[in-house]
């Protein structure tokens, strides 16, 4: 099989939404990545947010709204980070910086983590697109912080949904029964370009696909 590693969770949502996406995108790679006016948005969004976490530097502009939403670090010893990438390899134990490519197995990148008095650890992602609280994302995400913090002991986690400029509602995480389906998720994830037709096959951009309709939401 074509090496996918390391997994994230945009290419193991693409696989299990459809085979023919997540090969079309990670494995004949005929569908480049292209930023969208949406994706471009979102960057500069995350960019303002990681420079006023971690250099200070006031948010402006279009964006000035937020900095009702910046975290605060309330107590010396809490954590606030911003952008962190964090990997694990195959056994699920984390991989320090500087580690070889070869050995990620799963990797994300962390919009903003937050630990508090040393146990209760936040996840916030910022979201570009329309509303919709499904807590998966930060689930797995957990999983991935667990194994780097594993002192932690509460985990919660929400989404903050720019084009409306609000918090999402707060999700209970649970990193160790995520970290036993995610594994359960990659073994049997169909990797073969075959179609699944679904709801999303409107904005799908296969376009020699049988279940394609032009790619603009038709």
């Amino acid at each position: 099989m074509t090496n996918l590693l390391p997994w994230s969770f945009s290419k193991l949502k693409a696989f299990e939404i459809c085979p023919r996406q997540g090969y079309a995108k990670y494995i004949s790679r005929e569908l480049p990545y292209v930023e969208t006016e949406a994706q471009h948005k979102g960057n500069e969004f995350h960019k303002a947010m990681e420079d006023r976490i971690k250099e200070g530097m006031p948010i402006l502009g279009e964006y000035a709204w937020a900095e009702d939403y910046v975290p605060r670090q309330v107590k010396p010893d809490d954590i606030l980070l911003a952008e962190v990438p964090l990997d694990l390899n195959v056994n699920g134990e984390p991989l320090p910086k500087g580690h070889a490519k070869h050995e990620r197995w799963f990797t994300c990148k962390i919009d903003v983590l937050q630990i508090e008095d040393d146990d209760v650890c936040w996840l916030i992602d910022w979201k570009t697109g329309k509303p919709w609280e499904d807590s998966d994302q930060l689930n797995l995400y957990s999983v991935v912080v667990k194994a780097h913090y594993p002192h932690v002991r509460h985990w919660r986690g929400f989404y903050v949904w720019l084009r409306e400029q609000r918090v999402g509602m707060v999700h209970t995480l649970s990193p160790g029964r995520a970290a036993h389906k995610l594994r359960e998720r990659i073994e049997r994830v169909d990797v073969s370009d075959t179609p699944k037709k679904n709801p999303l096959c409107p904005w799908c951009a296969v376009a020699r696909c049988e279940n394609y309709t032009g790619g603009i939401g038709k």
